[in-house]
């Protein structure tokens, strides 16, 4: 009876030791989520309702659990092993897997709930509506990630967090935004001109997302049966793609805030 206080004590401090590593991998995992997505609707001249633009990000989460599932349905229509262990698998599993069902997700987000909303009443919105889509799914999957790697210890839980932040989230920010762009001008465009659009932004946010996990999982691939120069070079391919994602990005976004309120259009909006 002696000892009771004592285990008390230790499982109250175990207890807290684990809240404490659970709440740093959590804010570690959502922090650049919040703040990518403040000042992304932060930089918008003619700022959005937020709670339009929090019901978007909500919808990007949401949208993981189906995401999910199609991807382990294609994947093994496909015969492809996650994580690859080759080449092609990698590739396949980058653009039919990843990037396409990822992509075509948010963009269902985007064009059945953003662009029909009252609030959306420019081009440039499509870019805000376009990462708060984007990033809700990624924080979805940033906390799966974090939490999952510390699991195996908070250092290699942070590490994972601050990798994602330098890279993933970056990413599925461009591929909002680029798809944002495109839905932005589509939304006040008519007929032919508006589909075009729309796909051109789907193709775009498909080929970026591919292309930056096909280094991801190529990556991984060769990283088990080389020296080492490989996967350096894929390491580099990822920080380029997300380089060359945030170009992209940022040249849409000034051009469409040289426009803000300024017709873009052949028709009024839908």
């Amino acid at each position: 009876m002696q000892q009771l206080p004592q285990q008390l004590k230790n499982c109250w401090l175990t207890g807290t030791t684990m809240i404490i590593q659970l709440s740093l991998l959590l804010v570690g995992a959502i922090a650049p989520i919040g703040i990518v997505l403040f000042w992304t609707w932060w930089r918008d001249r003619l700022p959005e309702p937020p709670r339009v633009v929090l019901v978007t990000f909500v919808l990007g989460a949401l949208v993981t659990l189906p995401i999910l599932l199609c991807e382990r349905l294609v994947s093994s229509m496909l015969g492809i092993e996650v994580p690859p262990t080759n080449l092609l698998h990698a590739l396949l599993l980058s653009f039919l897997v990843a990037a396409l069902v990822e992509e075509t997700f948010k963009f269902l987000v985007l064009t059945r709930y953003s662009a029909t909303h009252s609030a959306f009443d420019e081009p440039y919105d499509g870019i805000v509506y376009g990462v708060a889509a984007s990033l809700g799914f990624a924080c979805v999957e940033n906390v799966l990630y974090v939490i999952g790697a510390g699991t195996f210890g908070l250092g290699l839980g942070l590490f994972v967090a601050c990798m994602r932040a330098l890279l993933a989230v970056p990413l599925h920010t461009c591929c909002g935004a680029i798809m944002g762009v495109c839905i932005g001008v589509a939304r006040f465009k008519g007929g032919a001109s508006r589909l075009r659009w729309n796909l051109l932004g789907f193709a775009c946010a498909i080929l970026l997302h591919g292309l930056y996990d096909t280094f991801v999982f190529g990556t991984q691939v060769v990283a088990k049966d080389s020296n080492g120069v490989l996967a350096l070079l894929g390491l580099a391919g990822t920080l380029g793609t997300t380089v060359v994602g945030l170009g992209l990005a940022a040249a849409g976004a000034a051009w469409l805030r040289k426009h803000q309120r300024a017709p873009m259009t052949t028709s009024s909006p839908a």
